[in-house]
């Protein structure tokens, strides 16, 4: 097969498909909020349904993984560049 200007097309290989832990952290990289709150609702509901937790070992739980996530977001909140000074002469 050739492309327009005549020359042999390259081959194009599929993308492997991803590992079940890698499109998870994606999906945590890419909503750290949602994540945290998804992580201590199940951890919450869990508790309601027999998982064996104190209070304190579950405030523990919340805040290491608020404190973990809080990094993923600063990400999305931090400018990347910086503006100009409003009063800077041009």
């Amino acid at each position: 097969m050739t492309d327009t200007s005549g020359q042999p097309a390259e081959a194009v290989t599929p993308l492997a498909p991803r590992p079940w832990y890698v499109r998870g952290w994606d999906l945590v990289a890419s909503e750290p909020v949602a994540a945290q709150g998804l992580i201590q609702a199940s951890l919450s509901a869990g508790m309601a349904f027999g998982l064996h937790l104190t209070v304190e070992q579950m405030g523990s739980i919340n805040v290491l993984v608020a404190a973990a996530l809080a990094f993923l977001l600063r990400r999305s909140v931090v400018p990347l560049s910086k503006l100009p000074a409003s009063g800077a002469a041009d």
